[in-house]
């Protein structure tokens, strides 16, 4: 699995959370929020794994 693949199926975990929590407008926005993190930060995180914790602690904050 390429960066590409790995960050699109993980932004769809990340809309389906926001979108459980608040509106769908509001949810993709905070998406979008959270994917431009992870793309700024993604070179730092040594492992995927550590990925899903990542966008999820961004995205509560």
């Amino acid at each position: 699995m390429n960066r590409d693949q790995i960050l699109s199926a993980l932004r769809e975990r990340i809309l389906a959370f926001a979108t459980s929590r608040v509106s769908r407008d509001h949810a993709e926005d905070l998406t979008q929020d959270t994917m431009a993190v992870l793309h700024e930060k993604y070179p730092l995180v040594s492992e995927l794994t550590e990925l899903v914790p990542l966008a999820f602690q961004v995205l509560r904050y």
